[in-house]
């Protein structure tokens, strides 16, 4: 027997380099969705979806799956990682800095730009 469970975070605020950067219209609505399974054949399953109908494009949606590194996959990764893997793409590593039951911070691991992304219900 298996079962799903989702969650859903809408983007509340991004900070790029430091500076807080204004959401426009399209963006106050982003979601962002984990599925978790508990079905070992299948990937946990994730999306970043514009929920907005008037901004909605196929272009607007990230399809993927996430997983959590193993401890000691690589000592360049914190301990509280998590992977986005988007359609076949290398995986994007971000670190966890927050999450409870009403927000999720999590911060870029990539090398280049300094992205945090705030998410609440």
């Amino acid at each position: 027997m298996s079962f799903a469970i989702e969650k859903k975070w809408t983007l509340q605020r991004r900070i790029v380099d430091g500076e807080t950067l204004a959401l426009d219209t399209c963006e106050v609505d982003r979601q962002l969705i984990f599925n978790y399974t508990s079905n070992t054949s299948d990937n946990n399953s994730l999306w970043y979806v514009n929920k907005v109908a008037t901004c909605a494009t196929e272009t607007d949606t990230l399809k993927g799956y996430w997983f959590i590194p193993s401890p000691g996959s690589s000592s360049l990764l914190p301990t509280d990682t998590v992977a986005f893997v988007w359609e076949s793409a290398s995986p994007e590593f971000f670190e966890v800095n927050t999450i409870t039951q009403g927000q999720l911070e999590i911060e870029s691991l990539s090398s280049g730009t300094d992205l945090v992304e705030r998410f609440g219900n």
